[in-house]
């Protein structure tokens, strides 16, 4: 019997960026059409024609937030940047810089009763203030569809998209993943592994174009739906080898199980772990003070624990030193960084340090070369006239957006998040500026709750230009 045809992605409903286009007027929107006698509308001086500019616009060496500018230029310079930003972004190298823009809030998920009240209920979305202004009109609050959602878990965030794990009352054995992206609408509901194609405990890894650009088997970066494509890894643990398979958004099929060489991990252990991050053709995930990662090509494995000095002077996070840092991966030269909080004995301080992991030779997730890891002094941010100090007794890290350079941070007035937290941050790496944000009620628990940072992927931000230029 011939098996069913793989699922193909599918809409679920009108996303941020529809919703909040569909309020523009009519008349703006014709404005905005190629053709159409639009010209006399766009007319900005300039003899080139549209193809010329968007090459200047893919090729030249101007950042992401260069192209924000020229949109707000003009009309003309607008629809070019916002309505062909899959081809700008395919031809153009990753920003060696923050954007700002491109956080947009959080979600979090409790699945603690005395916290939440309904244990089963799909994550929820807080969108930053900037946010919610820019969008006006677009439903923030209903990113899922109750019915589907309901009794999800929500297991990683990174470039627009979420991974949500589907969980049904009956406890079957299978494993069924969604790939979603709010600001699109766009999802996919991956193929159920079940059987012995199921795994125990997990980790997971979302990689886009851009995440596999330097490897042996990338995505495409241009052409129709190129800007959607994405891979999702999920690693764990067979009875004598550590396992992957990868799904592939271009097949709507997962690939057959790779054994990984080198060091093995254990299955708990790859159950605590968050969504990972790619950096320079590997992947790595964060365990307390372990650092697990393997080459995307090679498929070794290695496991580093991060330098007991850094450790030293860590603020307490439920109750333990080494779990208050989450990782990242540096703009400004694609390495792999882990954001901690520290705490000075000497004078009380706080401080948000980044420390970076150079490799001086061979590939990153190859057993050859050397890795250390090195203290980014530029990169401090001290909390202390930023956010109110008094009376905290603990300073969670919660999230980090890696592309924008958000931090979310959580206060609280007992050291082992026995109460509730105090008071929700962003805190801007690159401006140095930290804002109160809308907290729902909760502790730092890893147990019971989840939360990720959410921020837009570069094709949709620039493409979210259409209905308004903020610079």
């Amino acid at each position: 019997m011939s098996s069913p045809p793989p699922p193909k992605p599918v809409a679920c409903g009108d996303g941020w960026l529809s919703l909040s286009i569909s309020t523009e007027s009519g008349e703006s929107n014709k404005r905005l059409r190629r053709g159409g006698g639009g010209g006399a509308v766009e007319d900005d001086g300039c003899v080139l024609h549209d193809e010329v500019l968007l090459a200047v616009f893919a090729a030249s060496s101007l950042e992401t937030d260069d192209l924000v500018r020229c949109a707000a230029t003009c009309r003309r310079w607008r629809r070019l940047v916002s309505g062909d930003a899959e081809y700008i972004c395919g031809l153009k190298p990753l920003s060696s810089r923050y954007v700002e823009a491109l956080a947009v809030g959080f979600f979090h998920q409790s699945r603690d009763q005395e916290d939440d009240g309904d244990s089963g209920a799909p994550p929820r979305f807080v969108p930053l203030p900037s946010f919610s202004s820019r969008f006006a009109g677009a439903d923030l609050h209903m990113a899922f569809d109750d019915l589907l959602f309901r009794n999800s878990r929500l297991v990683a965030s990174r470039n627009g998209r979420l991974v949500l794990e589907l969980q049904r009352s009956s406890r079957a054995a299978v494993l069924r993943l969604v790939v979603c992206n709010p600001m699109t609408g766009d999802m996919s509901i991956l193929p159920i592994l079940s059987g012995k194609d199921r795994p125990g405990h997990y980790a997971c890894a979302l990689l886009t174009a851009d995440d596999l650009h330097h490897t042996e088997d990338p995505l495409p970066t241009h052409g129709h739906g190129s800007a959607a494509a994405f891979r999702l890894l999920v690693v764990y643990k067979r009875r004598k080898f550590t396992a992957c398979r990868s799904y592939s958004s271009n097949t709507n099929a997962w690939g057959k199980e790779g054994k990984l060489t080198g060091v093995k991990i254990g299955g708990r252990r790859l159950g605590e772990m968050s969504g990972g991050v790619a950096a320079r053709g590997a992947v790595f995930w964060l365990s307390k003070n372990l650092v697990f990662g393997f080459g995307l090509d090679t498929m070794e494995a290695t496991a580093e624990n991060i330098p007991w000095k850094w450790n030293s002077k860590l603020c307490f996070c439920h109750g333990s030193p080494v779990e208050n840092r989450r990782l990242a991966v540096s703009p400004s030269d694609g390495r792999l960084c882990a954001v901690q909080v520290e705490r000075h004995v000497s004078n009380s301080s706080v401080t948000i340090n980044v420390i970076s992991r150079r490799h001086d030779e061979y590939g990153v997730g190859g057993s050859k070369g050397i890795r250390r890891w090195e203290w980014e002094k530029t990169r401090n941010v001290e909390l202390g006239g930023l956010i109110p100090l008094r009376d905290v007794k603990r300073i969670c890290l919660r999230g980090v957006c890696e592309k924008s350079g958000v931090v979310f941070l959580t206060t609280g007035a007992d050291m082992y998040a026995e109460q509730t937290d105090m008071a929700m941050y962003a805190l801007d790496m690159e401006k140095k500026e930290a804002r109160l944000v809308r907290a729902p009620p909760g502790r730092c628990r890893r147990s019971s709750s989840s939360f990720f940072g959410y921020e837009m992927d570069r094709v949709t931000y620039l493409a979210s230009l259409s209905h308004g230029v903020r610079c």
